[in-house]
């Protein structure tokens, strides 16, 4: 059996042709950075570019890749010229590291990002400030005649000459919940079928009017000519909008501003079927009802144990030398046996149009690691999401191990369990780290994700861009459910059909008809027997669009508490909506989670006894119990030591008293401060300590044998807290660059500074 060991020019000559083997021979000499990697080459080679040559001998078989555009019989020269080279000069080869070809060396982490995540930069009030300027800042491109014929057609006083200040009054009127529901309710009938195609597709960068006239048609005779019509007396109302013509990248459909659209009524209550209770009589009929509340502790217990643990994440097993000569395989989940097929077969080309498919990444944990947190997640498929959910809001940093960001999880556990999942909710309808998807075709083993390798004739897709348009898929159905009515039953069966219309193709080229009409399917489409799956089928759709809705609604929905179900036989047959229109539109920051037994108690109302204890100078407490006012407080005198979902650790700190006193706070403050924000007295042992710091805070103390140490800047007390005694004998620390000591423990600093490098300067003298 050939290996590379016992390679001879005869094992290689059939993998050439004549004119292909005759041109490696004068290639030898352009062969760069040779190098050999257990049964494999990797090289450069200088012909018109400098080409990436990959070869691998493995199982007594030659596969090899190479970068340049050879299209023709057997391999190209340059693959030639590679082997020649390592069968005439061997020793140029430089020898590589098993590991690199194999499997990556383990992830490191990663460093912590320059920014907050996004929930804790903004709050509610925030975005619809910044939603209300992007109105404005869109009503500008108005002419100030088209606003003032808005406002006469709404019945509207706008007073004023100037544009700025038309503008700001007509965007006070238009985003008034009141005026809105008032003017939608007088519509005419008909300008209901285009008002609600347009809330549903409008505004996505794909769509195109044809589009917004078939979603219509559902509840509509009308043509689409006549649509269209009403579509312009709707944007004449200030209902809708048209497009931008100055942002070809943006809505290419009549579309609503979200500052509007967040207070726009459920405009599919009244063509979808729903009630308050149950429609049938199935015996079979199983109800599973969601628990918000639940499911924020099980986040809470994944990620404590996750930070204790600190696991490894799991190694992906890759072939490094294809992916150095096919930079279209780095970054992606692959079958190794089929891309070692493809090379062998010499389709792995720069531009080759052959589909390769897209796995379901690999569980992110060991086998060990994963069985052991299952448990405490509720099964493997809600651990991976609880992950990437964990990731997404900034509480786990990417990398391996798994580790905390700390900042991040402070801020999280001082919110409420209500607000906990407020977060949690609106992380998961944008997230990109996880896709619905993958469940849905680890369930159903005839549907594969392909992606071609690259195709100038078609749009080439990135992991990050298909992730990012799976995240789109994600937020179609959730304008969708946004228009439902809350807390009434809804038949699935009822809402196929709109989905049907909002989403007919699952691939990428969905996305791609704003840039290219004729677009019949992009870089990336499921497939199924053998070929991509077809838009007219219902079976296709089916297995497809209505899998990944109902994967939706049966996990993350559900989990988050955020969808009831009604089961029968094994299928969802009903669901109920709470709250999900309400996070989604922004419109609040939590929910009432009623099923949680320890609700978030008024910073007025006492926490209950094991909610907070005090022992000397250290307050331990429950983070969700006590409120924000109770934290603002205790960072104000005190420091936190340790932070766990379920109890903040907190002690006294004299330099942060000190400064609170120094802004202008007394004694007496604090103790009111503590019974408003805790609900109960200051114990004694707390009142008495800051009593005590409040009875030295402004006054004069003379110290005598003493010694005073100056340090060169704010930041060398820490490191010298860190690496001597310092701490232990500090009598006083008068500001960060100045403290005091005993005079006899100032030879044992000296020489331990002089220990660590320092060169501590001496002046003798009494102080």
């Amino acid at each position: 059996m050939v290996t590379l060991d016992t390679l001879t020019e005869n094992d290689i000559q059939d993998l050439f042709s004549v004119s292909a083997y005759g041109k490696a021979h004068d290639l030898v000499k352009a062969v760069r950075a040779p190098e050999r990697i257990a049964d494999s080459l990797r090289a450069q080679v200088q012909g018109t570019d400098l080409y990436a040559v990959a070869i691998d001998v493995k199982h007594g078989q030659i596969v090899a890749t190479c970068t340049c555009p050879y299209e023709w019989e057997g391999h190209c020269k340059h693959i030639g010229a590679v082997l020649l080279k390592w069968l005439y000069q061997r020793q140029s080869f430089v020898l590589g590291a098993l590991e690199d070809v194999e499997a990556p060396p383990a992830p490191t982490p990663v460093g912590q990002p320059h920014e907050y995540p996004l929930w804790m930069q903004q709050s509610g009030v925030d975005r619809q400030s910044e939603y209300h300027q992007n109105f404005e800042t869109w009503l500008e491109e108005f002419r100030l005649s088209d606003l003032r014929e808005i406002a006469q057609r709404r019945g509207w006083v706008v007073r004023g000459t100037r544009k700025a200040d038309v503008v700001t009054a007509v965007a006070e009127q238009m985003t008034n919940p009141a005026n809105i529901a008032k003017t939608i309710q007088q519509l005419n009938p008909k300008a209901l079928p285009p008002l609600r195609a347009i809330a549903l597709v409008g505004g996505f960068t794909a769509r195109r009017d044809p589009d917004v006239y078939r979603v219509a048609r559902l509840w509509s005779s009308e043509s689409d000519a006549e649509s269209a019509k009403r579509i312009v007396s709707l944007m004449e109302q200030g209902l809708a909008f048209p497009p931008s013509p100055y942002n070809p990248e943006g809505p290419q459909t009549p579309f609503i501003p979200q500052s509007l659209a967040r207070w726009y009524p459920r405009l599919l209550a009244d063509v979808v079927p729903h009630n308050t209770h149950l429609p049938t009589d199935d015996p079979a009929m199983e109800l599973r009802l969601s628990h918000g509340a639940s499911f924020v502790r099980s986040v809470l217990q994944v990620f404590s144990a996750l930070e204790s643990l600190a696991p490894p994440l799991r190694t992906r097993r890759v072939n490094y030398a294809f992916e150095a000569a096919n930079p279209m395989l780095r970054g992606w989940d692959y079958d190794q046996a089929q891309v070692e097929s493809l090379a062998k077969q010499g389709q792995l080309r720069r531009y080759s149009n052959v589909p390769l498919s897209v796995p379901p990444p690999a569980p992110v944990f060991s086998d060990e690691v994963m069985a052991r947190l299952s448990l405490i997640a509720g099964g493997e498929s809600r651990l991976e999401f609880i992950y990437a959910l964990l990731t997404a809001t900034g509480l786990l940093l990417l990398g391996s191990p798994v580790r905390a960001w700390d900042e991040v999880k402070v801020a999280f556990l001082r919110h409420d369990e209500a607000a906990q999942h407020g977060i949690l909710s609106r992380v998961y309808f944008d997230m990109i780290t996880w896709s619905e998807l993958w469940p849905v075709l680890r369930a159903n083993p005839d549907l594969t994700l392909m992606r071609l390798l690259s195709d100038p004739y078609r749009s080439s897709v990135s992991p990050q861009s298909l992730h990012a348009e799976l995240a789109g898929f994600r937020r179609l159905i959730l304008r969708m459910l946004s228009y439902l009515p809350d807390d009434a039953w809804v038949k699935l069966d009822d809402l196929f059909p709109v989905l049907r219309a909002m989403w007919p193709r699952f691939d990428q080229g969905y996305w791609l008809r704003y840039h290219n009409p004729s677009t019949t399917s992009g870089s990336w489409f499921l497939w199924r027997d053998g070929k991509a799956l077809a838009a007219d089928s219902d079976l296709d759709w089916q297995l497809a669009q209505g899998a990944f809705f109902q994967e939706m609604l049966i996990e993350p929905l559900h989990w988050l508490g955020l969808v009831d179900l009604a089961v029968s036989r094994g299928a969802v047959t009903h669901v109920r909506l709470h709250g999900l229109a309400d996070l989604f539109w922004n419109r609040v920051d939590k929910l009432p989670l009623v099923a949680s037994p320890a609700p978030a108690l008024p910073a007025t109302v006492a926490a209950p006894a094991d909610a907070l204890s005090v022992e000397d100078d250290v307050i331990r407490l429950d983070p969700v119990v006590v409120g924000a006012a109770a934290h603002t407080l205790l960072d104000r005198i005190a420091r936190l030591e340790r932070a766990q979902p379920h109890q903040f650790v907190y002690r006294l700190d004299p330099a942060a008293v000190h400064q609170a006193f120094e802004s202008g706070t007394d004694l007496q403050q604090i103790v009111g401060e503590w019974q408003a924000a805790l609900g109960s007295p200051m114990p004694d042992a707390i009142q008495a300590r800051l009593a005590e710091w409040w009875q030295t805070y402004g006054t004069i103390r003379l110290y005598q044998n003493v010694t005073v140490i100056e340090f060169g800047d704010d930041y060398a007390l820490t490191e010298m807290k860190a690496i001597t005694s310092l701490e232990k004998v500090m009598i006083a620390e008068v500001s960060p660059r100045l403290v005091i000591i005993p005079r006899e423990a100032a030879d044992t600093l000296a020489a331990e500074l002089t220990r660590a490098g320092y060169t501590p300067q001496r002046a003798d003298g009494n102080v």
